[in-house]
């Protein structure tokens, strides 16, 4: 399977931007693995109840992009797959945020230990549209004008 973003070009791209922590520490084979994520994360959108504005550029292509009149992958896009990358890299570096993640995934609204307690709330009752389903609200927002709904949808 394919990438939107090759590992050379999400080094640049992202070598280039802070807060990148996790993506530097990474091994190679993680890094692609992300990327796979990103890319299957972002296609997915079009199972969401928008689609993406075109059609694919070649009907037999497994990715959805590129995309009528293009014969590329916007710039945008392979961007947003950096991005979300770098994203689930993080989360993943991060063994509180993954647990925490899991637990609002399985409607856990509260946890308490002795004295200490953390309440969640559930990530569709911060999150709207794309960012729903996408961990970088950057990468939401540069896919957001790809999409052919756009606006506030609401997928159940």
């Amino acid at each position: 399977m394919e990438s939107y973003a090759t590992i050379q070009y999400a080094d640049e791209y992202l070598g280039g931007l802070t807060g990148n922590d996790a993506w530097v520490a990474a091994d190679e084979q993680v890094r692609q693995k992300a990327l796979l994520t990103a890319t299957v994360q972002i296609d997915a959108l079009a199972a969401c109840g928008a689609g993406f504005r075109g059609a694919k550029a070649q009907p037999e292509q497994e990715l959805e992009f590129p995309r009528t009149p293009d014969d590329t992958v916007p710039t945008a896009i392979k961007r947003a797959c950096c991005h979300e990358a770098a994203a689930i890299l993080d989360q993943m570096s991060d063994a509180a945020a993954t647990s925490r993640a899991r637990a609002i995934r399985q409607g856990v609204s509260s946890v308490s230990i002795g004295d200490a307690s953390e309440s969640y709330v559930k990530a569709s009752e911060l999150r709207v549209g794309v960012q729903q389903y996408l961990l970088s609200p950057i990468a939401a927002a540069l896919v957001r004008p790809y999409l052919a709904v756009q606006g506030v949808y609401p997928i159940v």
